[in-house]
């Protein structure tokens, strides 16, 4: 069966928070998904994702005691939920709860709908979607999926919803006016759009550290893979970037070089620091200790808390930095 193209508003959310390295590997995932399996869920995460099905039947559970019609859908988006959603909201329903919808280019399936006493193709009623969230605070992410919620709204509806709702930590409804957001939103959905057209699955792009959604952990494996230089905590990319000029690529590399050519020193002579691994309860585990020269040339934009008789250094991908007296 050929996979259904449409995009869906949480890839337009990933692609507003990571459009360099977590939409590739969502596209790459989309098209050849046995190259790029999606990263296991952490268990924090399965309890949040538990959490927020929570908190929705919370909330349907109080409309349905203020008397409220709630529509129950499995959200699944097949042709048939499609149809049950349009089917719900001709009813007349006063909520929606997981209305699966779709146009040309996305699907998705809303958390709620609810019923709005306004004009529409439907009859007398319309419909606005509700996001609910965890977070007590509005996110931009948020606001990007109910947008697209609202643009699927809109060929049912015959025109675009007005409004929009967010339900928050703490049982807080937030309502938006779409036009505020929406000229923000139509370049971000262009910007997708010729992401996906130029999309090359051979130009995999240079991994780093950030926000890249559910992405996020597998970057985080193939950087502490590599030993790369970006997991010296406060280490910038400007530093990376000279450091890799220099042929230092990785932390063990910049442990044991001694000069870097073209590097001019501040400070003479170098000082020393020691890495050790945390302590453990278990015997096997002995700490491992790397003799580290620091020279000020490797830290020429270094914080001032560093310039002291006792060098302080960040912590490294789980290593503690243990620093040495200036003699």
């Amino acid at each position: 069966m050929t996979p259904d193209r449409r995009i869906t508003p949480s890839q337009l959310a990933l692609f507003s928070r990571s459009p360099v390295i977590g939409a590739w590997w969502e596209e790459v995932h989309a098209t050849t998904p046995e190259r790029a399996p999606r990263p296991k869920t952490k268990a924090l995460d399965e309890l949040l994702f538990e959490a927020g099905l929570k908190h929705e039947e919370v909330l349907v559970e109080r409309l349905k005691a203020d008397g409220k019609t709630v529509v129950k859908l499995d959200g699944e988006q097949r042709d048939a939920d499609y149809a049950a959603t349009e089917a719900a909201m001709r009813s007349g329903a006063d909520y929606i709860w997981q209305a699966s919808m779709r146009n040309d280019e996305m699907r998705g399936s809303a958390d709620l709908l609810e019923r709005i006493e306004q004009p529409s193709k439907l009859g007398a009623w319309s419909y606005i979607p509700i996001e609910c969230k965890l977070s007590s605070h509005p996110k931009p992410i948020y606001l990007v999926q109910a947008c697209a919620y609202c643009e699927l709204l809109t060929p049912i509806l015959g025109e675009r919803p007005e409004q929009f709702k967010l339900y928050l930590g703490g049982a807080q409804f937030k309502p938006y006016r779409s036009s505020e957001f929406w000229s923000w939103y139509q370049q971000l959905r262009q910007r997708y759009r010729d992401f996906r057209a130029s999309f090359d699955p051979n130009q995999e792009p240079e991994d780093a550290p950030g926000d890249h959604g559910q992405w996020e952990p597998f970057i985080e494996d193939r950087l502490e893979s590599k030993r790369d230089l970006i997991l010296v905590a406060g280490m910038r990319q400007s530093q990376r970037y000279k450091l890799r000029a220099a042929g230092i690529t990785t932390i063990d590399a910049l442990a044991s070089c001694q000069t870097i050519s073209g590097w001019k020193p501040l400070i003479q002579p170098c000082s020393l620091a020691c890495v050790t691994k945390p302590r453990s309860r278990s015997p096997r585990n002995r700490a491992a200790t790397i003799a580290l020269p620091i020279r000020s040339a490797l830290w020429s934009n270094r914080p001032r808390a560093w310039r002291c008789s006792r060098l302080r250094i960040p912590v490294i991908s789980g290593l503690t930095w243990r620093a040495i007296p200036i003699r």
